[in-house]
């Protein structure tokens, strides 16, 4: 595994994250201004740091008010919740007249925004029908339905959301289970892939899990070849990174990192560094991500 202490943690981060910046300070006539001095600010920077938004709405209370305006003094990266059974509670009426607002406000401010999850066997709504077949030519209508209508609004999506185990206890019975039992896990997730990309061809495409280990690893064999591909309507999918950061009750953390071995087929720089602190707030040297999101699979 690769080293994790600080200093190579340090060096990592100076070697990905940073580099060198020359300011030539002139005159309107273009002639260097000699032992000038600059003050410089940052006002942005390409780092994703994020939480999930669910909490804005269009309720023009003081309470919503000071929610906007700490969510974004905080972040510039949000996640926003497509839950099935949430997102549509009555068949055929999607909240998308919502999730124009959500975003018309996040554009305003300049928040880019990731969708999650369009596929997740959590929960049922109401309406979700008993046939397994129709249930399934639903979700492959919804998923291309939400990542074309929203392309270029939304151009990142967690389209499959813990696949790794998908029939603990609290999962076992419901009609959206029933459906990834009859047509296994790995092809309703490869499907739903395949649906994703051909709605947006420039979309970022991300498997979020919260489990580790053999079992995630053996999934992510299953998604991908050996080149990288998870299917035909997916090309070069490569897994970022991947890691568990569980916040409890008793706000107990719990962190753990795949080997770095597994991941070195897929991107060059392994075993991500990662700093927590109570609020989940995450930072790595690598690839971007958001304390809504535990694993990344990027199919572009």
């Amino acid at each position: 595994m690769s080293d994790m202490s600080p200093a190579a943690t340090n060096a990592r981060i100076a070697q990905h994250r940073q580099g060198d910046l020359r300011i030539a300070v002139l005159t309107e006539g273009g002639d260097p201004i000699p032992n000038a001095t600059v003050h410089l600010e940052q006002t942005s920077h390409a780092f994703r740091f994020g939480c999930n938004m669910f909490g804005w709405s269009q309720e023009e209370s003081d309470w919503q008010h000071l929610y906007r305006e700490r969510f974004r003094a905080l972040h510039n990266f949000a996640t926003l919740g497509f839950y099935w059974w949430s997102y549509e509670p009555e068949r055929g009426k999607p909240r998308h007249a919502y999730m124009d607002a959500v975003l018309e406000w996040a554009d305003s401010v300049g928040l880019e925004c990731k969708g999650h999850p369009l596929v997740w066997n959590l929960s049922d709504a109401a309406w979700y029908p008993s046939d397994v077949h129709e249930l399934r030519r639903l979700s492959d209508e919804r998923v291309h339905d939400c990542v074309s209508r929203f392309a270029g609004e939304i151009d990142m999506w967690d389209v499959v959301n813990e696949v790794t185990n998908p029939f603990r206890d609290e999962n076992a019975d419901g009609r959206f289970t029933a459906a990834w039992k009859e047509f296994g896990r790995i092809e309703f997730a490869k499907r739903s892939f395949q649906i994703a990309r051909r709605a947006n061809p420039n979309a970022t495409l991300l498997i979020n899990d919260y489990l580790l280990g053999a079992d995630y690893e053996a999934v992510v064999e299953e998604l991908v070849d050996e080149q990288g591909c998870a299917g035909t309507d997916i090309d070069d999918a490569r897994v970022l990174a991947q890691f568990a950061a569980v916040d409890q009750g008793e706000r107990e953390l719990r962190i753990r990192l795949v080997p770095a071995e597994f991941f070195e087929r897929f991107f060059s720089v392994c075993a991500i560094p990662v700093l927590l602190h109570d609020r989940l707030h995450r930072r790595r040297n690598l690839a971007d991500i958001d304390n809504g999101t535990a694993g990344v699979i990027d199919s572009r």
